[in-house]
């Protein structure tokens, strides 16, 4: 399935023969090169939708337009693509939320749902190299191939799992130092080390996630922080026209010198 969200349009260059396409994002966000964050959002109209906005602060800008509930979005190792549980904010034939993976230059997405008896989908994060996506629920682990191909659902199990579960983690430095947990009683956020041990990050702090390779960034008394891992003054992006309750980010660091664009959904 393929569908184009009310902002995207088609257009033909009179010199050339090749398409383009303009986005929620067109010159505003450079996908894929610039820094940038993506989160949840409640918009004038009461709506949940997702927003972008660049990664040090600026203008917030709307990505979707529906009726629909999003959460959890996770970018791609490109950050091209998108994947996110998208559910009905009323009872439906369908309780269980889609699972949507969206190409953010075409805005082309495929929605799929795991069969009921896998449970409910919680949170989900693209794999290495942007060719498949895992998808936690309440007991397992399971593994989805990104468009465009289309092999169904596969519970992961052993060494597949544990990739999976670490690619759905917060984990600090480049390679990975670290993971980032939940502490103990619920009361802030932790830092346990390859080797075992397990530190206090912040007790004040909610919603960790990944900010680049040397910082985390956290939501503290409802303003996000940014941390750096070496030490160093915190800093908070200064964003204008922020949606309310703008939650469950997460961060792409930009890659100026990557040109190749994520495949986009057929």
């Amino acid at each position: 399935m393929r569908r184009l969200f009310p902002l995207t349009a088609h257009c033909l260059p009179l010199t050339v023969v090749a398409a383009c396409t303009v986005t929620p994002l067109t010159n505003k966000i450079d996908v894929g090169a610039e820094a940038f964050v993506i989160g949840v959002g409640e918009a004038t109209d009461g709506m949940t939708d997702l927003y972008a906005a660049p990664a040090d602060g600026g203008s917030v800008y709307r990505l979707t337009f529906n009726r629909l509930q999003e959460q959890a979005p996770r970018l791609s190792e490109t950050g091209t693509l998108l994947v996110y549980l998208r559910s009905s904010p009323v009872e439906t034939t369908e309780p269980e939320p889609e699972i949507v993976m969206l190409n953010l230059r075409s805005m082309a997405e495929r929605g799929a749902r795991l069969p009921r008896e896998a449970g409910r989908p919680v949170a989900v994060a693209w794999l290495a190299g942007d060719t498949a996506i895992a998808i936690r629920t309440g007991d397992a682990i399971w593994s989805h191939s990104a468009p465009p191909a289309s092999a169904g659902f596969i519970r992961l199990a052993g060494a597949d799992s544990a990739r999976a579960d670490s690619a759905l983690a917060v984990l600090l430095g480049d390679p990975p130092q670290a993971v980032v947990i939940e502490c103990d009683g619920g009361l802030g956020v932790c830092v346990r080390t390859t080797s075992g041990e397990t530190s206090t990050l912040d007790t004040a702090a909610i919603a960790p996630l990944r900010w680049g390779a040397d910082s985390i960034a956290y939501f503290r008394g409802g303003i996000l922080t940014v941390r750096p891992l070496a030490g160093g003054r915190p800093r908070a992006p200064a964003w204008r026209s922020a949606p309310r309750s703008f939650r469950e980010l997460s961060y792409h660091p930009g890659t100026p010198s990557r040109t190749a664009p994520g495949s986009p959904p057929p």
